[in-house]
């Protein structure tokens, strides 16, 4: 699932620059909250593919561990970030964004 990470990770990065440009960083900075599971989870097969011998656990058990991390780091990044919007934007916004984290982090789980 390293290819598909990358790729959400990059297609996101790519929005949050085009908002940039357009000077929208309110809204730059609300998507960002959805890069967090990709690039972690990316980031922790690559470190573990050399760092797994030293550890205690196995590669698979780190790898859950830092991605149910980053679905919590990223899920109170999207809580702080939502005060920016009305009530009802503001309930739409966290529950768009809490599933599609929720159902990324369930998909790399269950693929490792």
């Amino acid at each position: 699932m390293i290819i598909e990470c990358c790729a959400i990770t990059f297609l996101i990065l790519a929005i949050f620059f085009i908002y940039v440009r357009m000077k929208r960083t309110q809204m730059a900075l609300t998507i960002l909250p959805l890069i967090g599971v990709p690039s972690v989870h990316v980031l922790s097969q690559l470190v573990l593919s050399r760092l797994a011998p030293m550890l205690p656990l196995d590669a698979a058990g780190i790898v859950t561990i830092l991605d149910v991390a980053a679905l919590a780091a990223s899920a109170l990044f999207c809580g702080a970030l939502a005060r920016a919007y009305g009530k009802r934007a503001r309930v739409t916004y966290l529950v768009i964004v809490g599933l599609f984290n929720v159902i990324l982090t369930g998909i790399l789980l269950v693929n490792l």
